[in-house]
């Protein structure tokens, strides 16, 4: 019936809006709010500043560093495409700081400061066991005037030359990543990004608590024809037999004419 018809559109309608609604973030970052005039903003302590400022030059030179190693070890390497075309070289060696960029942009796909925080500090202890392997590396590769020189050392390639390279290349991509959560860690101090709620969130609980109180009230509709297709159901039932009673009655009133 239409009545039907009616009450399971609205129940596909409450079901999409609820799936609408559980696919939707309940809050959003907004920009922070201004300070009222008469509250004093949080003053940067000296010790931020400096580390704040410090980090600012070393992130650059720590990135620009890479993409130099990478630029070197490609032209040290003879391949004549990077030496009849450096502008190739040079396109390569900015994967440093392009993976640096994006080791740092991951938390930006991370909705809690907890998630936020165990990568940074994931980040953080990764740097620090690639930089450990990387001056154990160095040092076997470089032993300066204490470790002695040997002819035979240069004829035996044992393949560590490669391993320092990716451990540098590896500990520069980390450090310029940690190196700007850091920054980042101490401008969030003092600058805090805000959270509001979701209008969209908000609109679709709202249209989910309409389209849930129109449904009770088809409910209450159905219920109510159905109680009526129920009695009067009960009120035909009884009309019939009491027509057939009468009709019963009669007939045999006719007989019993008929006999005189």
């Amino acid at each position: 019936s239409l009545e039907i018809k009616t009450l399971l559109d609205q129940i596909i309608r409450l079901n999409g809006i609820t799936t609408k609604r559980d696919s939707t973030k309940t809050t959003i970052k907004v920009p922070p709010k201004t300070i009222e005039s008469g509250v004093e903003s949080v003053k940067w302590s000296l010790y931020d500043r400096f580390m704040f400022c410090l980090l600012l030059i070393e992130i650059p030179v720590i990135l620009v560093a890479g993409a130099m190693n990478v630029f070197s070890n490609l032209m040290a390497s003879g391949e004549p495409v990077f030496l009849d075309s450096p502008s190739l070289a040079i396109a390569l060696s900015l994967i440093v700081p392009a993976g640096a960029t994006a080791l740092k942009f991951v938390t930006n796909l991370l909705d809690y400061n907890s998630s936020k925080k165990r990568y940074s500090t994931f980040i953080y202890i990764l740097t620090g066991l690639v930089l450990i392997a990387w001056t154990i590396e160095f040092s076997i590769n470089f032993s300066g005037i204490a470790g002695g020189f040997s002819l035979d050392d240069l004829a035996e390639d044992t393949g560590s030359g490669a391993l320092l390279v990716w451990l540098q290349l590896f500990a520069e991509m980390l450090i310029g990543a940690a190196l700007v959560l850091s920054a980042e860690d101490i401008y969030l101090k003092y600058h805090p990004s805000a959270e509001d709620v979701n209008p969209d969130y908000v609109q679709c609980t709202k249209s989910l608590t309409q389209a849930q109180t129109h449904l009770e009230t088809l409910r209450k509709q159905r219920a109510a024809l159905h109680g009526d297709i129920t009695q009067l159901s009960s009120k035909r039932s009884q009309m019939r037999m009491r027509s057939e009673a009468q009709f019963t009655a009669a007939r045999a009133r006719l007989a019993r004419l008929s006999s005189l």
